[in-house]
């Protein structure tokens, strides 16, 4: 997050600014709210726990199938082939679960 607000968010930042996050635990971190108010003139405002369906209809419709069907095709090859020892391996693993996913109906 911390990376974010450096090099994605702050460097396109003019003048005060809010930004509405969800209830995730590290972007209530202090150090992150912190970051955003001094180093991008932003205020922070939090969706309340609970409203998702809400405010974010495309993560309940969309979103949540789509991760459902990623953490399923990921359980299954841990479970016939083991966890990875290699990072770049896991990745690889992780994007081909990705298109997979994407692609079952």
């Amino acid at each position: 997050m911390e990376e974010w607000i450096e090099n994605v968010w702050a460097p396109d930042i003019q003048g005060p600014n809010v930004l509405v996050l969800d209830s995730l635990k590290t972007h209530k971190m202090e150090c992150i709210r912190t970051r955003l108010v001094a180093n991008a003139h932003t205020s922070v405002v939090y969706v309340p726990p609970g409203v998702t369906g809400l405010a974010q209809p495309m993560d309940i419709a969309v979103m949540k199938a789509f991760k459902d069907r990623l953490r399923d095709i990921y359980v299954k090859f841990v479970i016939e082939n083991g966890t990875f020892t290699d990072a770049a391996q896991k990745r690889r693993h992780i994007a081909e679960s990705v298109f997979e996913s994407v692609g079952r109906n």
